[in-house]
């Protein structure tokens, strides 16, 4: 996630000598990115989803977004769901089984959802300064809340 400069591609096969492989304005503010397959989900600030084809890295294709009512700010992938951290939107979920054409199917209210990993049936929130949030999303359609807890300012979440 590039910020102002979209989705950034960069080879990294030789850590020592990273190379731009390729770039796509996104048209926001690309602030997180999962990458699954051939294509990288971008939380992309005012914007929300959007999906880029990356099977030729060097010329990365955007086929799909959705517009969200908050601030897209992270973004994780699991099975046929991407989970949107979308700022004081909370929790969305969107169904991602026809890239260019994704569907919210749930969501759940949170003051500031900053970002989003998921394990399993559970969806851990970084909930800005509302702390930590455990979210159930074991139905994606009905996600439910089993948890916060109030800790600091939360930006940023990683893997269980």
């Amino acid at each position: 996630a590039g910020g102002r400069n979209g989705l950034v591609i960069v080879d990294i096969s030789e850590p020592s000598n990273p190379i731009l492989v390729g770039y796509l304005d996104t048209d926001g503010v690309a602030e997180g990115v999962h990458v699954s397959g051939d294509y990288a989900y971008v939380a992309d600030g005012w914007n929300g989803l959007v999906i880029v084809n990356i099977s030729e890295p060097s010329n990365p294709i955007l086929v799909g977004y959705l517009d969200t009512d908050g601030v897209a700010e992270g973004v994780h992938v699991s099975g046929d769901y991407a989970y949107i951290a979308d700022g004081h939107n909370g929790l969305v979920i969107v169904d991602i089984t026809c890239p260019t054409n994704p569907v919210q199917v749930g969501h759940l209210d949170t003051d500031e959802a900053e970002d989003v990993h998921v394990s399993g049936n559970y969806a851990y929130v970084a909930d800005g300064r509302n702390g930590f949030v455990i979210v159930d999303v074991s139905n994606p359609k009905n996600p439910v809340l089993v948890s916060d807890m109030l800790w600091m300012y939360l930006l940023g979440i990683s893997g269980m």
